[in-house]
């Protein structure tokens, strides 16, 4: 239980990292809702490509598999 949250959290924050580097540029520029707005958008983002760059690859014996009924 706590392993699957140690291995994520240098990423989550670093993640917070960015919103607050987001936020402290943009915000006298363009004020409160759009900086927040914009800062959120950048660390989804970040958290979707670490997602993406950290998926466990699928083995090669699922990837010749047929799909049934197509």
């Amino acid at each position: 239980m706590i392993k699957p949250f140690i291995k994520r959290f240098p990423s989550g924050a670093f993640g917070v990292c960015l919103f607050n580097v987001v936020a402290f540029l943009c915000l006298e520029r363009l004020g409160l809702a759009l900086t927040v707005a914009l800062a959120y958008a950048v660390d989804i983002a970040y958290v979707v490509l670490v997602a993406r760059l950290t998926r466990p690859e699928p083995p090669e014996d699922a990837l010749a598999t047929p799909v049934a009924g197509g």
